[in-house]
């Protein structure tokens, strides 16, 4: 069994998600991994973000992130958010997210339409975690489309929901 510690989260699945920050001069959307929920009530989840990313020092100032789950028609926005700079180019501005952008319900930073899921957080904590930092947002407002179901990331490759085997207990 291969022993490369670096690429463990390679062996972990995730669902494709988006954060959106703002701290009303600057606004940024970035691919996001590694995202999960941390408490039910009140209702938290944790995003880790690097220090040299772009959004890190946005989320600091605002206090405030959005974290967009996407839809599994929606793998084109997750590699045009992970592979351009918010500090060399506004993705707000590129005609993928445009035409779906729209003014947040609780908090200033842009969420996205025809996502599988919106959940705005307002910062309640952060924590230095080796060369991350994670960010802990308690949610203040959600929207769920049932209609669509999540793009899921295993391995660096992007997959449908798989075939359903038996409800969890």
């Amino acid at each position: 069994m291969s022993q490369n510690l670096k690429s463990y989260s390679r062996h972990l699945v995730h669902p494709v998600t988006l954060i959106s920050c703002s701290d009303g001069k600057k606004e940024n959307i970035a691919t996001m991994a590694w995202v999960s929920a941390v408490s039910s009530d009140p209702p938290l989840l944790m995003v880790a973000v690097s220090p040299k990313r772009f959004s890190h020092d946005l989320i600091l100032s605002s206090g405030e992130f959005a974290i967009l789950v996407l839809s599994n028609l929606q793998k084109e926005l997750a590699t045009v958010a992970g592979t351009l700079s918010g500090r060399k180019t506004n993705k707000w501005d590129l005609a993928p997210f445009s035409r779906l952008k729209r003014k947040g319900e609780k908090i200033n930073a842009p969420v996205m339409d025809e996502c599988r899921a919106v959940l705005e957080c307002k910062l309640v904590n952060h924590i230095t975690a080796g060369d991350h930092t994670l960010f802990v947002g308690e949610i203040v407002h959600t929207e769920f489309n049932p209609d669509v179901q999540p793009l899921i990331l295993f391995n660096h490759r992007y997959f449908n929901p798989g075939q359903f085997i038996a409800n969890y207990p």
